[in-house]
């Protein structure tokens, strides 16, 4: 068995035998292609030009790339001066590349301005809002107690005169009084049957209802003009009225 080299003849392989378009990219350079250059007549390049690039699209390098003012001017509406900081480190990465620096201190400056805007928009809504329920508050507040400074309510206590109930008589009101046999609650309610008559002198008989007995009692009534008008009926009852 032959170890020896082998007698084969070596062609060697052209770049386009493995698809690779030269005319586009230009002749590889390497380790595994710097023959090939040489021999094509082709200088070889550095290491990083090996890599092909598109035509139509031109590679940018990041330093000279101008920092985007759009977060300024998003920082400086939200938060008012707070995007000096952002506008201060764009502009001065934009210096360094050696670009204008003074388009991102403008965004901040607007940000600023539509932040001081809104604002105040909303403050004075705020304010007019308090004021005009303030001044509703004061409008309603005289109509409320006019009424009760100029319309005073009529006392029901008044007595329509200043005739004495006799002695020992039980006084219920300051229109209503009875002797010891007679209740209060039923000598109301011969007064309000009294008043319900209409009588103005005379003698008139009124029906009353007793809550104690809760019975009807008929109760004559002598009218007494200017005077006490007395009633009496129903178990020794008497009723003065005036």
């Amino acid at each position: 068995m032959t170890t020896g080299p082998d007698p084969r003849p070596r062609v060697p392989l052209r770049p386009s035998d493995y698809g690779y378009d030269e005319q586009r990219f230009g002749a590889p350079h390497g380790p595994a292609g710097r023959g090939a250059a040489d021999r094509y007549g082709t200088r070889p390049r550095d290491d990083e030009a090996d890599w092909p690039t598109s035509p139509s699209i031109p590679v940018v390098p990041e330093a000279t790339r101008p920092p985007s003012r759009r977060l300024t001017a998003i920082i400086s509406l939200l938060f008012g001066v707070f995007g000096a900081a952002p506008a201060s480190g764009a502009a001065h990465r934009a210096r360094e590349a050696g670009l204008p620096s003074g388009r991102y201190w403008t965004a901040f400056l607007l940000g600023w301005l539509v932040h001081l805007l809104v604002l105040a928009s909303v403050l004075g809504l705020v304010i007019a809002g308090g004021r005009s329920g303030s001044s509703s508050g004061r409008a309603s507040a005289p109509a409320s107690s006019a009424p009760a400074s100029t319309a005073p309510s009529p006392s029901p206590s008044a007595s329509p005169s200043q005739a004495a109930f006799p002695d020992g008589a039980t006084r219920c009101s300051d229109t209503v009084a009875v002797n010891a046999s007679t209740s209060c609650q039923f000598a109301l309610n011969v007064e309000t049957a009294f008043r319900s008559a209409g009588a103005t002198s005379g003698t008139v008989q009124v029906t009353a209802t007793s809550p104690v007995t809760n019975r009807d009692y008929t109760m004559s009534c002598v009218v007494a003009a200017g005077s006490v008008t007395s009633c009496t009926g129903g178990n020794n009852a008497v009723v003065y009225l005036r």
